[in-house]
């Protein structure tokens, strides 16, 4: 019985590994911002090189190239 139990709270660890990872690939893929906030919360505990560089790429697609002036025009 107690192997069973064993077993039964291996799978349910790995599973959620498993999810956590199928998750963070689709959520990079699609650009979902909530999930994406999300891992960037769990790779700031656990990745922290990882952390920094999702932050670099949200400052990246905020930053707005510059607007002409009418001089150049």
């Amino acid at each position: 019985m107690s192997y069973i139990v064993g077993g039964l709270i291996i799978a349910v660890f790995a599973g959620a590994l498993v999810g956590l990872a199928w998750m963070s690939v689709r959520a990079r893929k699609r650009a979902i911002p909530g999930v994406s906030a999300a891992l960037a919360s769990y790779n700031e505990v656990f990745q922290p090189t990882a952390h920094d560089s999702h932050w670099e790429l949200r400052t990246d697609e905020e930053r707005k190239a510059p607007t002409p002036s009418p001089d150049d025009l």
